[in-house]
């Protein structure tokens, strides 16, 4: 019986296109395909975010790393509620939006008032969603977050958007 000619020539197609794996190769096959460069830049993105951050946010993963680089640089006798309070200070969007509210709420209400102490426990509550988040990335995906904060968080172009975006 054998094999029919259509079927070794997909299969001999498939052997061709295993073989090419050279940035040329591929653009080249994006342009007769006709796929351009949004959907390429998504296609990447979407294969980025399943295998590398599976599941969380790019803004998680900062959060966390900032977290790690602070919890790092404690003095002896410091506790983590210092890291906290020092990225709600200074990151507040990174945690969410809420909580640059709350930080803004917090400048302009009066020393000693009722407003003052219900924002004060409100961002008590924000430290321990910061000490949660780090520990469920640890947790989950803790080679891809050593790997993060290894290269990618140390970036320049990483570093440049931080402090562009989130820094208060």
């Amino acid at each position: 019986m054998g094999i029919s000619k259509s079927e070794s020539g997909i299969a001999s197609l498939l052997a061709a296109r295993k073989d090419k794996s050279s940035w040329d190769d591929v653009i080249k096959n994006a342009r007769t395909y006709g796929i351009g460069p949004e959907k390429v830049s998504e296609l990447i993105y979407k294969y980025w975010e399943e295998t590398f951050y599976k599941g969380f946010s790019i803004q998680t993963f900062t959060l966390a790393a900032v977290y790690q680089e602070r919890l790092n640089k404690l003095k002896k006798g410091e506790k983590p509620y210092e890291a906290q309070s020092w990225i709600l200070k200074h990151y507040p969007a990174l945690v969410d939006i809420k909580t640059l509210d709350l930080m803004q709420q917090k400048k302009k209400a009066k020393v000693g008032s009722h407003t003052a102490a219900t924002i004060r426990e409100k961002l008590r509550g924000k430290r321990e969603i910061i000490r949660a988040k780090h520990a469920r990335i640890v947790e989950r995906n803790g080679a891809k977050f050593k790997e993060f904060c290894k290269t990618y968080y140390k970036s320049s172009y990483l570093q440049k958007t931080i402090k562009k975006f989130y820094i208060r």
